[in-house]
């Protein structure tokens, strides 16, 4: 007889026997818990948790999870995303006097998904549809000090690119110069981080996400690291990351480097570069480092959330602006996101469309073999004819 089933037997004949055992003393549980798991969906089951009562044993006590039919599980006296959603059994045993108690658990996912919207700004000529990227993520975490490390994220079979987006996901404890940068196949450097985080921001935790079209810019990311702080969302980097996508060559090892200054423990917990072939980018209101799915109408978060998979949905609500906005249009974007177990949460991203300047106008190619400009600005002056009719 396995282990296991040896203490499945013994519990089996503790719940017919008396709780006076081989000690006379008491020991009594709670007939029924509720269990929610923390965020990364493991709950420990110790015994404070089920006793009750006088329990005048002296310990030390176990604890044994199992399921209605009275079989240990493989994590006991743990719990994972494996029982959300479960009804469990439990006994606590003095391991002394051999006595025992049993109470009954359900296991419940109660945390909502965490979302976390940004605004963007995109020009009247790019429609604010939905591209998935191609998202290339490493993981393996990597400490910085004194010195910097490079992360290499090996890329291929992209033709040509439309947009970049580049997640981070960092902690840092003093900040004495701190940089971040990514370099193409081509060689073309772009400063995610210049280095300009101010001594004060101190034990500061990011997950964030570089995207050109960021509604807030670089200073206002270095301006929201406060001590102890936790810094989300999407934000413009230090340098445009559009620069890459005048490169010829976009397969190959592109080379993520990290910075940290002397006495700076820097830990790069994962990177996550975005591809688009297609369009520009529209930033998910997720952490960076969760692979995104098409599910029908819908998108399919992975490593999302640790008790499952979560669905991500989206309405629009679209306004046109009037003469005395900056925006052609403004577009509110209501992200839903919902767990395996039903658990929702939602929040609004503003899409600004601006209205069109001189940088947006596209003039003809040269013409002729002589290559002469679009616009010829010749001195001439204009013959009239008798299209000019006197007073």
């Amino acid at each position: 007889m396995t282990r296991r089933n040896t203490i499945a037997a013994i519990l089996l004949l503790g719940l017919l026997a008396p709780q006076l055992g081989m000690a006379d003393c008491q020991i009594g549980c709670l007939s029924y818990l509720q269990i929610s798991p923390g965020p990364d969906c493991i709950a420990e089951i110790t015994p404070d948790m089920l006793l009750s009562g006088n329990n005048d044993c002296a310990g030390p006590y176990e604890v044994v999870v199992m399921t209605e039919d009275m079989i240990p599980i493989e994590t006991s006296p743990h719990v994972t995303s494996a029982h959300a959603g479960m009804t469990l059994m439990a006994s606590v045993i003095d391991t002394d006097s051999g006595n025992q108690c049993m109470s009954t658990l359900f296991i419940e996912d109660k945390f909502i998904p965490d979302l976390s919207c940004s605004d963007i700004s995109i020009p009247c000529n790019v429609l604010p549809n939905i591209t998935l990227p191609e998202q290339i993520i490493k993981d393996d975490g990597w400490l910085v000090n004194n010195g910097c490390t490079e992360v290499i994220i090996n890329v291929n079979g992209i033709q040509s690119l439309a947009d970049l987006n580049f997640a981070i996901d960092f902690t840092l404890d003093i900040p004495t110069g701190t940089t971040l940068s990514l370099r193409s196949p081509q060689g073309t450097s772009v400063d995610l981080f210049d280095g300009s985080l101010t001594a004060g921001c101190t034990n500061s935790e990011f997950n964030i996400l570089f995207d050109d079209q960021a509604t807030l810019d670089y200073q206002a990311l270095v301006d929201a690291c406060l001590p102890d702080s936790e810094i989300r969302g999407c934000y413009q980097p230090g340098d445009n990351l559009d620069v890459f996508l005048e490169d010829d060559q976009f397969n190959g090892n592109w080379i993520f480097t990290a910075c940290a200054g002397v006495g700076e423990n820097l830990m790069i917990n994962l990177v996550d570069l975005q591809l688009s072939t297609g369009s520009i980018l529209m930033p998910f209101p997720i952490p960076a480092g969760t692979q995104v799915l098409e599910n029908g109408n819908n998108y399919l978060l992975e490593d999302f959330d640790a008790c499952g998979p979560t669905i991500l949905s989206f309405v629009d609500q679209s306004m046109d602006e009037n003469c005395n906005s900056e925006n052609e249009q403004t577009i509110t974007r209501t992200w839903t996101a919902t767990d395996y177990h039903g658990n929702s949460s939602s929040c609004s991203q503003k899409i600004n469309i601006t209205r069109p300047g001189l940088g947006d106008i596209s003039l003809p190619p040269n013409f002729g073999p002589g290559g002469n400009p679009p616009l010829n600005c010749e001195d001439k002056m204009p013959d009239p004819g008798n299209q000019i009719t006197p007073n």
